[in-house]
């Protein structure tokens, strides 16, 4: 679970090495707190960041500046997502993001984003 995994001395112990994380089928968790976004924070090596099947998640991490190496952030079947994190929130690295099954308010808001290049990423949606 997203509660279980982002507690900082699980992080700092994984900071170094893990490069995909899924979350998958969380129903529990609606938001992230101040803590599991500063431990998020600490997983410089992560380069595929995935949330699939979360249904109570109302949004997505909003600091994702620190995770240096991210490439690819998944967004599947994540009814209750309703945007993207702002494009000052994310690191220059991410080159790919996907959205997939997910409220048609975030999809829209993706597909708005695609249109206007305001990310630098290439943003796939797919309904």
């Amino acid at each position: 679970s997203i509660s279980a995994l982002l507690g900082s001395p699980v992080c700092s112990h994984l900071a170094a090495t893990l490069h995909t994380l899924q979350f998958r089928y969380d129903r529990w968790v609606e938001t992230f707190t101040e803590e599991q976004e500063q431990a998020l924070q600490l997983l410089t090596s992560l380069q595929d960041l995935q949330f699939s099947a979360c249904s109570s998640l109302q949004s997505l991490p909003q600091q994702l500046r620190g995770l240096s190496s991210l490439r690819t952030l998944v967004i599947f079947g994540c009814e209750k997502i309703r945007s993207l994190p702002p494009k000052e929130s994310l690191n220059a690295s991410l080159s790919t993001i996907i959205v997939a099954n997910c409220s048609p308010e975030l999809t829209e808001n993706a597909k708005n984003l695609k249109k206007s290049d305001t990310y630098s990423a290439k943003i796939i949606v797919c309904p």
